[in-house]
């Protein structure tokens, strides 16, 4: 497959340019929109030619971590862009992790575009797949695509796009490619669902997050979160997560519930729930990738060419390169 046509659109995906019609640009208002991804995944370029380079820098409250704000005009809306630290997940170990995940779960965002790296993209997925499990509303960049090309990776984006119920923009940013179709997505969220909060099924463990949503449906939580991520994230035993269920009274009622599902975590696969819950994530982000990764064989090329290639990587690195945090651990 052509990759530049890939970036151009195809017209069988749900979420083409030719979907986009004069209807959807009739609405007037203000956007906030934050730009989420592990590090080195090209968000600085991606944030940098979406506002132009004006930006805003000052720190996040109370601390020292930098908060970049950018400003654009998109047909007739006024956009909001909040850069967030480069972060794995939204268990957070790091205050940089925290920054990202408190902005993607207490702020009112109105989208958040999520970079994936098309070149290694398991664990890019797997902070999409979080955030979509948060309750936010979502696109997908798949950034670096001509590197997936040369490395023989060939994407079904549209597959890719319908399984996660998402859009998912293929895009070579540093060449400028894929931002036509992402901003006619980001005009196209405002009138759209897109918000898959269960994006993966846990299997025999969705028993245990379903009597917890239940347990907390009666308390004020369910006005502000998504139920089944404090589901999750309660399972997975997450420190914030747990602190705030105790504040409010609640934590006491859906303990035994995680207690039981540990229990049979440990009778079954001998291990405790919280390791087991990212270990299922990442197997069924595997079988994902199974139905939209197509290897194909790369021919050898003269040695002039494979040096041209590293040296472009390193490139790459120099360009992306931001302090990357803690590994999230599976084990």
């Amino acid at each position: 497959m052509n990759i530049y046509r890939l970036i151009r659109g195809s017209k069988n995906c749900p979420y083409s340019p030719s979907k986009v019609t004069s209807d959807s640009l009739i609405i007037k208002g203000k956007l906030k929109i934050a730009l989420a991804g592990i590090p080195n995944t090209g968000k600085s370029v991606v944030f940098n030619k979406l506002t132009g380079g004006r930006a805003w820098v000052g720190n996040w409250p109370g601390t020292t971590v930098e908060k970049k704000v950018g400003k654009f005009r998109l047909d007739s809306y006024d956009i909001s862009l909040i850069d967030l630290p480069g972060t794995y997940t939204l268990s957070p170990d790091s205050i940089d992790q925290k920054i990202a995940k408190d902005a993607i779960t207490e702020e009112d965002i109105d989208l958040v575009i999520v970079l994936l790296n098309a070149s290694n993209i398991e664990r890019s997925l797997y902070l999409l797949i979080s955030i979509l499990e948060a309750g936010a509303k979502v696109i997908g960049i798949l950034n670096f695509m001509d590197i997936a090309d040369k490395i023989g990776l060939r994407y079904d984006v549209d597959k890719l796009s319908s399984i996660l119920k998402i859009p998912i923009v293929p895009m070579i940013a540093v060449k400028n490619r894929g931002f036509d179709i992402l901003k006619k997505r980001i005009i196209e969220s405002v009138e759209k669902g897109w918000i898959n909060t269960k994006p993966i099924n846990y299997g025999e463990f969705e028993e245990y997050i379903d009597r917890i949503v239940e347990r907390l449906k009666e308390s004020d939580i369910s006005k502000r979160y998504n139920l089944r991520w404090i589901a999750i994230k309660l399972l997975e035993n997450d420190r914030d997560v747990i602190e705030f269920i105790s504040r409010q009274g609640v934590y006491d009622e859906v303990r035994s519930i995680i207690l039981e599902a540990d229990r049979y975590a440990l009778e079954r696969y001998s291990k405790h729930i919280d390791a087991l819950i990212p270990i299922i994530r990442y197997r069924k982000i595997s079988a994902i990738l199974d139905q939209v990764i197509h290897k194909v064989s790369v021919a050898k090329k003269p040695f002039s060419d494979a040096l041209d290639e590293v040296l472009t990587c390193y490139r790459y690195c120099l360009l992306y390169t931001s302090p990357s945090p803690r590994d999230l651990s599976t084990s």
